[in-house]
């Protein structure tokens, strides 16, 4: 009877450490983090043009998020953290640089597939429900892809 219940308890925890694991691979801080290219965006509503996401990118480190433009200079910068407790993920970023440095915004972001999706209300915005923006709500929702990161943008995540 004892190596019953010892068994079954080794085995709940197994469950447990591959339910924890296979939370991260789907979406956790381990799946989300990466050098991604933004393939769609919108904001307040309305697409955001191509050519200006164009050649953009996202990197997600453990702890901060970077947007850059094409030429790779940094137009978003922010430290987060994420309430796992519901899905999709709650976000919370502290604003690390710019303007509006010190400011917080809130958000969700979730994996699907290869894709992170991510959606936030800038400072003073009505934060989202769910993957899409409103008009005056000043929101933005991007759609990202990863992409190889190089030696060069390894080092951008790590500032």
């Amino acid at each position: 009877m004892r190596q019953s219940v010892f068994a079954l308890s080794v085995a709940a925890f197994a469950l447990a450490v591959a339910a924890k694991a296979g939370e991260d691979a789907k979406g956790g801080p381990e799946g989300i983090r990466g050098v991604y290219t933004i393939v769609r965006g919108e904001t307040e509503g309305k697409e955001v043009p191509k050519e200006h996401i164009e050649g953009s990118k996202v990197v997600i480190t453990e702890k901060s998020i970077v947007g850059t433009d094409k030429s790779g200079k940094r137009v978003y910068v922010a430290d987060y953290t994420l309430d796992r407790s519901k899905s999709p993920y709650r976000l919370k970023m502290k604003i690390a640089e710019g303007p509006e440095k010190g400011m917080t915004a809130t958000g969700l972001i979730a994996r699907e597939g290869k894709r992170v999706k991510l959606v936030y209300a800038l400072p003073g915005g009505e934060a989202p429900t769910d993957f899409s923006t409103k008009a005056k709500g000043r929101q933005n929702y991007f759609i990202l892809e990863p992409v190889k990161a190089s030696p060069k943008e390894s080092e951008k995540r790590d500032r």
